[in-house]
C-alpha cells in the first residue's frame, strides 16, 4: 500500500510539473544498468510481494540524462509490470542494456497489450481493455512516462503481444561530454 501511495503522489507531482515553463532538470553522466538496479531496489517490496524475478543483461553503458526523471520512468514501468502480471505464472522482468546504441530494453511476461490498444497506451487517461477491469488503472502512468521521455529527449518505443508480455525500449540521445562551462 505504501508503494502504491508513493507512486500515486509521484504521478501527481510530475503531472503538476508538466505545464511548467522551467523544467528543473540536472543532466549528468549516469550508468543505465546501475540506475535500473536502484529503481528495482526502490520498488523492491512491490516486486517481492508480486514474487517477481528480475534479471539484468548487457554491459553497463554511460549516458547523459536526468537521473531523477529516468528513475521516475523506470518506477512507472515497474509499477505497470506488477499491475499487469499474470497471476498463475512466475512473473519476470528483464532489463537489457543496448550498447553501444545507448539504450535500455525492459521486458516482462505479463498479460500483454492487445494490438488494438497499442497506438493509444501513451494517451492521457487511456486504460484499454485490461485496465478497465483493474481499479488501480488510471491511464496516467505511461502518459507521464512518454511526457518525461520527451523532456529528456529519450526515444520511447513499446511492443507487446497479448498473453506474452510487453517490452519498452528507451533510446538515449547521443550527447558529447564532458560539457565545459563558459567560465572555465
Amino acid at each position: 500500500v505504501r508503494d502504491h501511495v508513493r507512486q500515486n503522489v509521484e504521478q501527481i507531482l510530475y503531472f503538476s510539473r508538466l505545464g511548467a515553463a522551467h523544467k528543473d532538470c540536472y543532466f549528468e553522466p549516469i550508468l543505465i544498468l546501475e540506475t535500473c538496479r536502484e529503481a528495482v531496489e526502490d520498488n523492491l517490496s512491490l516486486l517481492e510481494e508480486a514474487q517477481f524475478s528480475v534479471t539484468y543483461s548487457g554491459n553497463d553503458c554511460n549516458v547523459i540524462s536526468n537521473k531523477k526523471g529516468f528513475m521516475f520512468i523506470l518506477g512507472q514501468i515497474i509499477s505497470n509490470s506488477v499491475k499487469y502480471a499474470v497471476k498463475d505464472t512466475a512473473p519476470t522482468m528483464t532489463d537489457r542494456v543496448i550498447c553501444p546504441l545507448s539504450g535500455l530494453s525492459v521486458s516482462d511476461n505479463g498479460t500483454g497489450i492487445p494490438a488494438s490498444d497499442l497506438p493509444f497506451v501513451f494517451d492521457k487517461g487511456f486504460t484499454g481493455d485490461a485496465g478497465s477491469f483493474l481499479s488501480r488503472s488510471t491511464g496516467m502512468g505511461l502518459y507521464l512516462v512518454q511526457k518525461m521521455a520527451k523532456d529528456l529527449a529519450i526515444d520511447l518505443q513499446i511492443t507487446s503481444q497479448l498473453s506474452c508480455g510487453t517490452t519498452i525500449i528507451l533510446m538515449f540521445p547521443k550527447v558529447q561530454y564532458p560539457v565545459r562551462r563558459f567560465d572555465d
